[in-house]
This record gives structure tokens, C-alpha cells and sequence, in this order.
């Protein structure tokens, strides 16, 4: 005798609840096969009834919980590969690689099922990172990282340049605080820096000690630090003769010789010592995108030879700061290469700022949604990421903003942002495993293109 649909659910019901007996699960899985139906879990480790062939509805995966982000992944891989002669190792890797190595979950954070399934999926060896979780922490971008320590450690000055945005400042504090245990000496270089800035003088507050010898000496670095990194953050907007003083003092840093301080007094090398500038251009080029440059003596530039940088934009950690807003950095990469091949970057250029802004821009919007009005209070409609491209799009002249929106496919990626903006509460910040798989194809597409074109980033040239 068949089983009523209330029967069907009572049973259910004590099985979601643990409590059922195995033999009445057996039984039940049984009387359920012989009528043509059968029992399914779900991610969240829930039964329900399916028919016995028939597409088993989307898993509702938390957003917050990399556990079931990448169970699903992963079972939608072997879904996919069923009967076509086993599992794409590639794409296990990649989920591996995404979810894993760049900050989201340690090995120790997944559950005994999911190790056991990669495993079991795996024709190779993968690496998990053997660390504590990294939540929190900077992704330093490679190669260059690996070229900016090997400079400093063997005590050679660093120059990275590049356009606004690629996060050449972030990156150096970061190398100086999280690899090198330093204190960072930041000197934000304009027009209007003096060589009192670099090495002290007299303020109405009295004797004010200088960056640069600040940071020589170690005089005011913390116990706990092993040493300071000197930041010139947008050096090429020194005016020549702050230039020259810095120049000089340069020249004797790098011979680890006593440099002079506003008092004429001595100051020797502390503990240890590193030098990193940053700027837009070559320090010996203009460029009328950026004209607040003054075109730099070569000797200067000297002091960087064979350590300067045109920073890449390193899209793999970028990517990974975007996991849940594929759809955005997917769109944004394509449209940033779009604009460089047309040289169009003089006027505007898809930075890390613009695709973080719209990341924050579209969270904003899926909270605000969510929100209860207060009483007697109107809730403003929050921007949509459609509103922050088309004033990103009116930085272009008219004719640009044409070509950029029909080359890029932009109204396709419209209809694709409405979708993300009426994603169900408990999916929003769920990337599709099409997303995944695109965001892995432009990372590595683009990543190659630039990887090509600076011979520096190859051991081999």
C-alpha cells in the first residue's frame, strides 16, 4: 500500500529531526524507490523527496559559510563530468585554489566529508596552505613580490610605478609591516614638500626630527619592530631642488654612512633600514595624464636602477577580494583591458578602487533592500551598481562611451546586475559556478597577457 502525502511528511519530518531509527529509514528509502521517488540531502544536511529522475532543485548555499560553497562546487564538478570519463582535476584545483590558498578557509575549517570527497577527486597531489587562516591578511601579489624582498633584503631601492588605483602604496606598507616586521616612514610627496620634511627643522612647535632621519635612525621605531621601510609615496611630484637634498641622502643610505639632520647632528643607521618610492610614471618622463610630475634627474633615478617596477594589476588576489561579486570584477576586468587597448586610459581607467567601490556599492543596495522603515521615517532607494557605471561611463567623451559600452557587451552585463540585485536574501552574494568559471579564464587570460610583456617577472627574462 502506497504512503499517504501525510505519512510522507511525518516521516520526513522524524528523520530531519535525528531521531529516526536506521531501520525505518531503510524501510522507508525502500516503499519510497518502489513507488519511484527517492530521499535527497541538501547542503545544509537536510532530507527531502525527489522523483527518481528528475533535477534536484538549486542548493541553497550561505553565502557566509565556505563549507557549503564549496561542497556545492564541487558536486556541481562531478555532476557535470558524470560519463564523460571522470573528474576535470583543473576545475577541483581551481575551487581548491579559489577558496583555499587565498584567504577564505583553512584545511582544518572543513568538515571530514568534504576532504574525504577531494580526495577522492583528485588524480594529483594538492597543497593546502600549512598556516592559520589568513582572514585578515594581505594577498601580496606574486611574482613581484617575491622581486620587491629579494631588492630590499639585499638592500637595493625599490621604485613601482603605474597608474592611480593599482595599489602600489597599499602593497609597500603591507610588504613593510607584514613581511618585514617594520615601522612604515609614509612621506606623501607633492609640490609642496620641503627638505625640512626630509630632514628636520624648526616649526612653531619647536624642532620637528625629519622622515628620512626618522627613519635612518630607527629613533622611534617600537621594541617589537625589526626595523623601518621608508615609503616615498608619489616621488616624481618632488620639485627639483627637494629632489636634490633627497638624492644626496640616498647616496649615503645606501653606503650605510651617518646622514645630517636639520641640527647638523649625526644620525647613524638604525637596526635596519629599507627605501621603497612609488609614482606614476619613470622618474625621468612626463606624461600629460599625469601633470602634477616634475620630470626627475637621471642621477635620481639611479638610485633605483635595476629595481624599477611597472606594477601589474595582479588579478588573482583581486579576485579573490571579490568572491560573492563575480559578476562585478568579471565585467570591470574585461572593460579595464577594453580601455587600455584603446588608450583611452588618459581620460579614465577601471582601478582596484572603482571595483571595490562597486562590491560596496552592491552590498549596500542587498542591505538596504532587507531594511524595516523606522516609523514616521522614508527609507531612501539605495544606488544600484548600473547608477555607478554610468558615472564611471560619463568620465569618457560621447563617442568612447559608444564604442567601451558596444565592445564590452554592456547591456548584456545590465540584465546580469538586475539579476544580482533580485537574487533571493539567502543566495545574494552566491557566485554561480558559470561566474567562477569565467572569473578563472580572465585571471589567468589576463595575468598571461602581462606576464609576457614584462620580461622582469621571469626568473629567465
Amino acid at each position: 500500500m502506497a504512503y499517504t502525502q501525510k505519512q510522507k511528511e511525518n516521516i520526513l519530518n522524524l528523520i530531519n529531526t535525528g531521531n529516526a531509527p536506521q531501520d525505518t529509514i531503510t524501510n522507508f528509502e525502500t516503499r519510497l524507490q518502489s513507488e519511484g521517488e527517492q530521499l535527497v540531502q541538501d547542503a545544509s544536511g537536510q532530507y527531502t523527496i525527489q522523483t527518481i529522475g528528475s533535477t534536484p532543485p538549486p542548493l541553497v548555499v550561505p553565502s557566509t559559510d565556505p563549507y557549503y560553497q564549496i561542497m556545492v562546487l564541487l558536486k556541481d564538478i562531478v555532476e557535470n563530468q558524470k560519463g564523460k570519463g571522470g573528474v576535470d582535476a583543473d576545475a577541483v584545483k581551481g575551487i581548491i585554489k579559489d577558496y583555499l590558498n587565498d584567504e577564505k578557509v583553512h584545511r582544518n575549517d572543513l568538515g571530514k566529508d568534504v576532504i574525504d570527497f577531494i580526495d577522492a577527486t583528485r588524480p594529483y597531489e594538492i597543497k593546502f596552505p600549512e598556516m592559520e587562516t589568513r582572514r585578515g591578511k594581505t594577498i601580496f601579489p606574486e611574482p613581484i613580490t617575491s622581486l620587491i624582498l629579494s631588492d630590499l633584503l639585499a638592500q637595493n631601492n625599490v621604485y613601482l610605478y603605474g597608474g592611480a588605483g593599482t595599489g602600489k602604496s597599499f602593497i609597500a606598507e603591507k610588504i613593510g609591516e607584514e613581511l618585514l616586521n617594520c615601522k612604515v616612514y609614509t612621506l606623501p610627496c607633492n609640490q609642496y614638500t620641503s627638505p625640512l620634511d626630509l630632514i628636520g627643522g624648526q616649526t612653531i612647535e619647536g624642532y620637528m626630527e625629519g622622515i628620512v632621519t626618522r627613519a635612518y635612525g630607527n629613533l622611534d621605531v617600537p621594541s617589537d619592530k625589526d626595523g623601518a621601510l621608508l615609503l616615498l609615496d608619489e616621488m616624481p611630484k618632488l620639485d627639483p631642488n627637494t629632489a636634490g637634498v633627497l638624492n644626496d641622502m640616498l647616496a649615503k643610505i645606501k653606503r650605510g654612512a651617518p646622514i645630517t639632520n636639520g641640527r647638523q647632528q649625526e644620525i647613524k643607521k638604525g637596526k635596519k633600514v629599507y627605501v621603497m618610492a612609488t609614482g606614476n610614471i619613470l622618474l625621468n618622463r612626463e606624461d600629460p595624464a599625469y601633470s602634477g610630475n616634475t620630470k626627475q634627474d637621471l642621477s635620481l633615478q639611479d638610485r633605483f636602477a635595476g629595481s624599477c617596477y611597472e606594477f601589474i594589476i595582479e588579478l588573482y588576489s583581486e579576485k579573490a577580494s571579490m568572491m560573492g561579486f563575480l559578476f562585478i570584477w568579471n565585467y570591470l576586468t574585461k572593460l579595464r583591458f577594453l580601455i587600455m587597448d584603446k588608450r583611452y586610459d588618459n581620460f579614465a581607467f577601471v582601478s582596484r578602487r572603482l571595483v571595490e567601490s562597486l562590491r560596496d556599492t552592491q552590498a549596500f543596495y542587498m542591505a538596504q533592500k532587507k531594511r524595516v522603515p523606522t516609523e514616521g521615517m522614508k527609507e531612501f532607494p539605495a544606488k544600484t551598481v548600473i547608477q555607478a557605471m554610468e558615472s564611471f561611463f560619463d568620465l569618457f567623451l560621447p563617442e568612447q562611451i559608444v564604442a567601451l559600452k558596444a565592445e564590452s557587451n554592456y547591456d548584456a552585463w545590465k540584465l546580469q546586475a538586475i539579476q544580482a540585485m533580485n537574487r533571493p536574501e539567502d543566495q545574494e552574494f552566491v557566485d554561480t559556478l558559470e561566474e567562477v568559471k569565467e572569473s578563472d579564464k580572465l585571471a589567468e587570460t589576463y595575468m598571461n597577457i602581462q606576464l609576457n610583456k614584462y620580461k622582469y617577472l621571469k626568473p629567465q627574462g
